[in-house]
């Protein structure tokens, strides 16, 4: 027999409660005072009492040991049953030695607190449960007291020790006399493992006494229950170590599902299985239903599914199906979340028997097998093996489903991304014939969808927007250097920069020799790289020599043909239109390439090298932007140019109309 409490409340003992020895006045303040003298570990039972109903006492009792019980929590061995102005405190093993009580009366002039003597225990004893015979089983058990009186029980039914389930009867006895209760069983489901839950209980001056206890588990076979009607399967998904018991309901019913584990427990060497199974209730009827359980690491689990019509009020004999996780057969997928081929390979192992198999790509259109209808292939499956599915380019779903056993099925899958789209490099200048004749070169550009970079036989940082900064180091003669860009799926893109290093008297020689062996590919260049390739190394400075020059002889002309006396020969409104936007053009021209010089000889110094390594995306916007007013001033300077002949040409024939005149 399983108690879960036993409470001990006598009413005889409320007439010693009072004598004077034991009684403590308090003050209205916390005190510590000696309580009692325990010769034994035995259950103590206390009394308390007030006089202010709204205000009860605050009271702490001190074991020996020091530890603390407080009537107003709860702890575990221990019950309390309250009145207006009294509570009865039990502690069921309390130590031996001297006890203490800490109490504070609050409002009250007067608190009592005694142990209470010569009580015997209001107690549940010799519980049974007969055999079932004919769908009932009698309940009988015992209460022996001191006192004889009559009491109220009621009997419960329960599929735990953990709560008491459904009322299944009440009504009244009395002490020290056999009680006898016969439980209708047919109302009930077929179960293995069913407790009676027996609360007895009395009031004495507004206090509850009270027992209460657990039978043990017996089992019932409820022989008229129906068999389950409703379509029903399990699907397993082993990669996600789940089950999902999928139904279609019907109205008016109620559904119930238990799951069992069978696992090894923390500690242990064997497999065993819990005691309690998972249970899953659902009515609402609206729509397919399912329910999905993770079963973790368990090696076998057991699923069994009831249901019930709801004005019958009785559960279906359960639907049972029992499965050795173990001997599931395997299935994997290639080990890969991106690919660029177009298809990917399928292993199995562990079937014993022939098994069909239907592959489904979702969103795809079959595979490299027969097809029983689009987006889905048969495949015989035996022993182990291996097959090839064919994807689609984007995110497909690939997955393999079998029949493991009747109304249990099997199924394996797996996300993946087919991409054919290769990276793409963008270098920040043309790289592919460089002369140089330093020891080291620094090279930069941008990379989209790439997942590494490597150029020559290093990895090179990559920023967050692509941006990368390399410095090369060179030997003497021809440099060839791949740069490749691959991503997750196995696609790449290939760069190649050939940098030929010289002496600086071989590269003297070179810029002053013929030009015509330059291998480079022209026709790849924007105007401004021709025109500073045409120049050579006067490109850097023929911006602001030219825009010197020709403004010089716009002033010197605009000086002498401004204004010839008091007229104002023909022409002289286009020809100061001209003049103006020519120095406009000038001073602009002139402000870029000032920035450009500047910005140029920064980056060429050491701090910039320095800066490349500590971050790749800011060296790369000075490069840029180098690059940028580069062009800028030649563009400028071109512009400028234009104007300057225009304005010379208007200023010479309005010069020489004016002479004629």
């Amino acid at each position: 027999m399983i108690k879960k409490f036993l409470y001990v409340i006598i009413a005889a003992i409320i007439l010693t409660a009072f004598s004077g020895m034991g009684t403590h006045s308090a003050h209205a303040e916390e005190q510590r005072s000696f309580f009692t003298k325990l010769e034994q570990k035995e259950q103590l039972v206390i009394s308390i009492e007030w006089e202010n109903e709204d205000d009860p006492p605050y009271v702490v009792f001190e074991a020996p040991d020091g530890t603390l019980y407080n009537p107003a929590e709860e702890r575990e061995g221990t019950m309390v049953s309250s009145g207006f102005t009294t509570i009865y405190y039990c502690i069921e093993e309390a130590p031996a030695g001297d006890w203490y009580v800490i109490y504070d009366k609050k409002s009250n002039e007067k608190i009592y607190i005694d142990p209470v003597k010569n009580s015997s225990v209001f107690a549940i004893t010799d519980l049974t449960v007969s055999d079932i015979d004919t769908d009932s089983c009698k309940v009988s058990f015992t209460i022996p007291y001191d006192e004889d009186r009559s009491f109220n029980y009621k009997i419960y039914l329960t599929a735990s020790d953990s709560e008491r389930g459904q009322e299944i009867g009440s009504a009244w006895a009395r002490t020290n006399q056999p009680v006898e209760y016969t439980v209708d069983m047919k109302s009930h489901q077929t179960y293995d493992s069913y407790r009676v839950y027996v609360y007895a209980y009395f009031n004495t001056d507004g206090v509850d006494i009270f027992d209460a206890v657990y039978s043990e588990p017996f089992s019932y076979i409820n022989k008229d229950q129906a068999e389950v009607h409703t379509p029903v399967s399990l699907g397993i998904m082993p990669d996600d170590l789940t089950v999902t018991i999928n139904y279609e309901p019907e109205w008016n019913y109620h559904y119930l599902a238990a799951v069992f584990v069978k696992s090894v427990p923390e500690g242990g060497t064997e497999a065993v299985w819990d005691e309690e199974p998972y249970f899953f209730e659902e009515s609402d009827n609206n729509s397919h239903k399912s329910f999905t359980f993770s079963y973790g690491d368990a090696e076998e689990i057991r699923v069994e599914f009831s249901e019930k019509y709801m004005s019958r009020g009785v559960y279906s004999t359960p639907k049972t199906w029992t499965i050795d996780l173990k001997q599931i057969p395997k299935v994997s997928f290639e080990n890969i979340e991106a690919t660029n081929k177009d298809s990917i390979e399928v292993d199995y192992e562990g079937f014993t028997a022939q098994t069909k198999g239907i592959v489904t790509v979702a969103g795809a259109n079959g595979s490299d097998i027969d097809k029983e209808e689009p987006g889905t292939a048969a495949v015989s499956l035996k022993d182990s093996g291996s097959f090839l599915v064919e994807i689609p380019e984007d995110n497909s779903l690939v997955s393999l489903e079998f029949n493991y056993a009747e109304d249990i099925a099997v199924r394996y899958e797996k996300e993946i991304f087919r991409d054919i789209t290769a990276p793409r490099i963008y270098m920040s200048e043309d790289y592919s014939d460089v002369t140089a004749t330093e020891d080291t070169y620094i090279v930069s550009g941008t990379v989209t969808g790439a997942e590494s970079l490597t150029i020559g036989a290093e990895q090179v940082t990559v920023d967050a927007g692509g941006s990368f900064v390399y410095e090369i180091k060179l030997s003497a003669g021809e440099n060839v250097i791949p740069v490749v860009a691959s991503d997750a799926a196995g696609n790449s893109a290939r760069y190649t920069i050939k940098i030929t290093k010289k002496d600086v008297a071989s590269a003297e020689t070179d810029n002053t020799g013929d030009k015509s062996s330059d291998s480079s590919d022209d026709s790849s260049k924007s105007l401004p790289d021709k025109i500073k390739d045409l120049l050579g190394p006067v490109a850097d400075y023929i911006a602001g020599i030219l825009a010197f020059v020709i403004a010089l002889v716009i002033i010197l002309i605009a000086v002498f043909t401004w204004k010839k006396g008091n007229e104002t020969p023909a022409g002289t409104a286009a020809f100061r239109l001209l003049a103006v936007l020519t120095v406009i053009s000038f001073i602009s021209t002139a402000v870029v390439s000032v920035i450009y010089f500047v910005l140029k000889k920064r980056n060429n110094s050491f701090a910039f090298a320095e800066k490349a390594v500590s971050s790749v995306s800011d060296a790369y916007v000075l490069l840029e932007r180098e690059k940028t007013l580069m062009h800028a001033s030649i563009i400028g300077a071109c512009i400028f140019g234009i104007l300057a002949i225009a304005t010379v040409t208007v200023g010479i024939i309005r010069h020489v109309k004016s002479k004629k005149a």
